[in-house]
Protein backbone atom coordinates (compact mmCIF):
# COMPACT_ATOMS: atom_id res chain seq x y z
CA UNK A 1 0.00 0.00 0.00
CA UNK A 2 2.53 2.84 0.99
CA UNK A 3 4.26 1.74 -2.54
CA UNK A 4 1.22 2.57 -4.38
CA UNK A 5 0.41 5.75 -1.96
CA UNK A 6 4.06 7.11 -2.66
CA UNK A 7 3.36 7.05 -6.77
CA UNK A 8 -0.37 8.75 -5.97
CA UNK A 9 1.95 11.24 -4.37
CA UNK A 10 4.18 11.99 -7.20
CA UNK A 11 0.88 12.07 -9.64
CA UNK A 12 0.58 8.91 -11.02
CA UNK A 13 -2.62 8.17 -12.47
CA UNK A 14 -2.27 4.06 -12.87
CA UNK A 15 -1.60 4.02 -9.13
CA UNK A 16 -4.23 6.25 -8.17
CA UNK A 17 -6.96 3.86 -10.83
CA UNK A 18 -5.45 1.01 -8.89
CA UNK A 19 -6.28 2.19 -5.63
CA UNK A 20 -9.37 3.33 -6.68
CA UNK A 21 -10.43 -0.13 -8.38
CA UNK A 22 -9.08 -1.72 -4.89
CA UNK A 23 -11.41 0.45 -2.61
CA UNK A 24 -14.42 1.12 -4.69
CA UNK A 25 -17.00 -1.60 -3.90
CA UNK A 26 -15.67 -1.21 -0.07
CA UNK A 27 -16.15 2.39 0.66
CA UNK A 28 -19.11 2.01 -1.77
CA UNK A 29 -20.69 -1.03 0.27
CA UNK A 30 -19.95 0.99 3.33
CA UNK A 31 -22.28 4.36 2.70
CA UNK A 32 -24.30 1.98 1.17
CA UNK A 33 -25.21 0.26 4.54
CA UNK A 34 -25.19 3.92 5.94
CA UNK A 35 -27.67 5.73 3.65
CA UNK A 36 -29.70 3.18 1.66
CA UNK A 37 -29.41 4.81 -1.59
CA UNK A 38 -27.36 2.99 -4.52
CA UNK A 39 -26.83 6.06 -6.39
CA UNK A 40 -25.88 8.44 -3.24
CA UNK A 41 -23.19 5.90 -2.04
CA UNK A 42 -21.75 5.89 -5.38
CA UNK A 43 -21.65 9.77 -5.48
CA UNK A 44 -20.03 10.08 -2.23
CA UNK A 45 -17.75 7.31 -2.96
CA UNK A 46 -16.83 9.15 -5.88
CA UNK A 47 -16.55 12.53 -3.67
CA UNK A 48 -14.20 10.57 -1.52
CA UNK A 49 -11.56 9.73 -3.94
CA UNK A 50 -11.93 13.32 -5.72
CA UNK A 51 -10.93 14.45 -2.10
CA UNK A 52 -7.81 11.96 -2.31
CA UNK A 53 -7.23 13.31 -5.42
CA UNK A 54 -7.17 16.68 -4.59
CA UNK A 55 -4.98 16.02 -2.01
CA UNK A 56 -2.46 13.82 -3.30
CA UNK A 57 0.20 15.71 -3.12
CA UNK A 58 0.01 15.79 0.92
CA UNK A 59 -0.62 12.18 1.20
CA UNK A 60 1.57 10.54 3.97
CA UNK A 61 2.63 6.90 3.04
CA UNK A 62 2.70 5.80 6.70
CA UNK A 63 -0.65 6.55 7.39
CA UNK A 64 -3.78 3.65 7.44
CA UNK A 65 -5.85 4.83 4.30
CA UNK A 66 -8.30 2.02 5.16
CA UNK A 67 -9.81 4.05 8.10
CA UNK A 68 -8.83 7.43 6.52
CA UNK A 69 -10.98 6.38 3.49
CA UNK A 70 -13.83 4.97 5.59
CA UNK A 71 -13.74 8.38 8.04
CA UNK A 72 -14.16 10.63 5.02
CA UNK A 73 -17.07 7.99 3.48
CA UNK A 74 -18.29 8.41 7.10
CA UNK A 75 -18.12 11.48 7.69
CA UNK A 76 -19.63 12.88 3.98
CA UNK A 77 -22.42 10.16 4.99
CA UNK A 78 -23.37 11.64 7.89
CA UNK A 79 -23.32 15.43 6.40
CA UNK A 80 -25.82 13.74 3.71
CA UNK A 81 -27.97 12.27 5.79
CA UNK A 82 -28.13 14.99 8.68
CA UNK A 83 -28.89 17.27 5.81
CA UNK A 84 -31.27 15.12 4.03
CA UNK A 85 -33.30 14.80 7.77
CA UNK A 86 -33.13 18.80 8.11
CA UNK A 87 -34.83 19.44 4.91
CA UNK A 88 -37.61 16.70 5.50
CA UNK A 89 -37.96 18.07 8.86
CA UNK A 90 -38.76 21.56 7.47
CA UNK A 91 -40.65 20.08 4.40
CA UNK A 92 -42.98 18.40 7.02
CA UNK A 93 -43.36 21.45 8.47
CA UNK A 94 -43.84 23.48 5.81
CA UNK A 95 -46.48 20.98 5.11
CA UNK A 96 -48.35 21.22 8.00
CA UNK A 97 -48.43 25.02 8.32
CA UNK A 98 -50.03 24.77 4.94
CA UNK A 99 -52.91 22.43 6.17
CA UNK A 100 -53.51 23.95 8.98
CA UNK A 101 -52.29 27.41 8.64
CA UNK A 102 -54.29 28.83 12.00
CA UNK A 103 -53.34 26.76 14.80
CA UNK A 104 -49.94 26.25 13.42
CA UNK A 105 -49.85 30.45 13.48
CA UNK A 106 -50.82 30.38 16.57
CA UNK A 107 -48.80 27.67 18.31
CA UNK A 108 -45.31 29.30 16.50
CA UNK A 109 -46.37 32.49 18.20
CA UNK A 110 -46.54 31.01 21.39
CA UNK A 111 -43.50 28.76 21.18
CA UNK A 112 -41.57 32.09 19.91
CA UNK A 113 -42.75 34.00 23.01
CA UNK A 114 -41.42 30.75 25.36
CA UNK A 115 -38.67 30.93 23.35
CA UNK A 116 -37.86 34.57 23.84
CA UNK A 117 -38.86 34.31 27.53
CA UNK A 118 -36.08 31.37 27.77
CA UNK A 119 -33.57 33.39 26.22
CA UNK A 120 -34.55 36.20 28.76
CA UNK A 121 -34.15 33.87 31.54
CA UNK A 122 -30.75 32.70 30.28
CA UNK A 123 -29.39 36.24 29.76
CA UNK A 124 -30.39 37.24 33.25
CA UNK A 125 -28.44 34.05 34.46
CA UNK A 126 -25.58 35.48 33.10
CA UNK A 127 -22.34 37.38 35.03
CA UNK A 128 -22.86 41.26 34.66
CA UNK A 129 -20.42 41.59 32.44
CA UNK A 130 -21.00 39.08 29.87
CA UNK A 131 -25.07 40.23 30.37
CA UNK A 132 -24.22 43.60 29.51
CA UNK A 133 -22.15 42.90 26.19
CA UNK A 134 -24.72 40.97 25.00
CA UNK A 135 -27.11 42.82 25.31
CA UNK A 136 -25.19 45.94 24.24
CA UNK A 137 -24.80 43.86 21.14
CA UNK A 138 -28.00 42.11 20.57
CA UNK A 139 -30.47 44.43 21.93
CA UNK A 140 -28.93 48.04 21.53
CA UNK A 141 -27.37 46.30 18.43
CA UNK A 142 -23.99 47.62 18.53
CA UNK A 143 -20.63 46.64 16.75
CA UNK A 144 -18.05 44.88 18.76
CA UNK A 145 -15.57 47.49 18.65
CA UNK A 146 -18.11 50.20 19.47
CA UNK A 147 -18.73 47.78 23.21
CA UNK A 148 -15.05 47.20 23.83
CA UNK A 149 -14.51 51.44 23.19
CA UNK A 150 -17.72 51.91 26.08
CA UNK A 151 -16.72 49.43 28.31
CA UNK A 152 -12.90 49.73 28.05
CA UNK A 153 -12.50 46.19 27.29
CA UNK A 154 -10.51 44.75 24.19
CA UNK A 155 -12.23 43.58 21.27
CA UNK A 156 -11.60 40.24 21.94
CA UNK A 157 -13.33 40.01 25.05
CA UNK A 158 -16.37 41.13 23.81
CA UNK A 159 -15.97 39.01 20.68
CA UNK A 160 -15.36 36.15 23.55
CA UNK A 161 -18.67 37.55 25.87
CA UNK A 162 -20.97 37.21 23.09
CA UNK A 163 -19.20 33.87 22.12
CA UNK A 164 -19.97 32.40 25.47
CA UNK A 165 -23.45 33.95 25.63
CA UNK A 166 -24.73 32.68 22.83
CA UNK A 167 -23.43 28.72 23.70
CA UNK A 168 -25.37 28.84 26.72
CA UNK A 169 -28.46 30.10 25.38
CA UNK A 170 -27.93 27.25 22.79
CA UNK A 171 -27.66 25.06 25.06
CA UNK A 172 -30.35 25.91 27.29
CA UNK A 173 -32.70 26.44 24.43
CA UNK A 174 -31.71 23.17 22.59
CA UNK A 175 -32.31 21.47 26.07
CA UNK A 176 -35.89 22.40 26.28
CA UNK A 177 -36.82 23.07 22.71
CA UNK A 178 -35.52 19.98 20.81
CA UNK A 179 -37.83 20.21 17.72
CA UNK A 180 -36.17 23.71 16.42
CA UNK A 181 -33.23 21.59 16.38
CA UNK A 182 -34.82 18.50 14.43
Amino acid sequence: MREIISKIKSGDKDAFSELYRMYYPKICGFIYKILKNKSLAEEITQEVFFRLWVNHQSLDETMSYDSYFFTIAKNISMDIYRKNTVETSYQNYQLSRTTEPHANETTSQINFSDLQKLIKEAVDKMPKQQQLVFRLSRTDGLLNEEIARKLGISKRTVEKHISNSLKIIKVIVKNNYMLFFI
